[in-house]
């Protein structure tokens, strides 16, 4: 994939995809359409590129400072009252926006893990209870 001749690396192609326990998930990647019509370049570059440079180690260290840290990792983006799903969601996809401004795409490591984040809504609302209880 090349930036200037590949438009479509402009959309989000990737997400993280959460599997298990709440504290210890299986993290793993996919490509977000199965029927994107260039999805045997995107599969080789995840298989090639991404998952070679070691982003689920980082994904399962990020998730686990979100867990322990999350509180203070999202001050800035969460309200002071206490959180459920909606917020945490809220905050995620504002916390995302400025991560896709940072590295000026949404194909960024930190926007792949956040975009499955944010579609997990059980896991969404384990977490809302664990910023909850750090906040307390």
């Amino acid at each position: 994939m090349h930036p200037y001749y590949d438009d479509f690396i402009n959309e989000a192609l990737y997400k993280s995809e959460f599997i298990g326990d709440f504290i210890s998930p299986e993290i793993s990647v996919v490509v977000i359409n199965p029927a994107h019509p260039q999805l045997g370049v995107l599969e080789f570059h995840l298989h090639e590129v991404v998952l070679k440079n070691k982003i689920i180690n980082w994904m399962i260290k990020t998730w686990g400072n979100l867990c322990t840290r999350g509180d203070k990792i999202l001050d800035a983006y969460i309200p002071p009252e206490n959180l459920d799903v909606g917020g945490v969601k809220v905050a995620l996809e504002k916390y995302n926006h400025t991560k896709e401004a940072e590295y000026g795409t949404p194909n960024n490591w930190w926007s792949i893990f956040l975009f499955g984040l944010i579609d997990d809504n059980e896991r969404l609302e384990l977490l809302a209870e664990k910023l909850n209880n750090l906040r307390a």
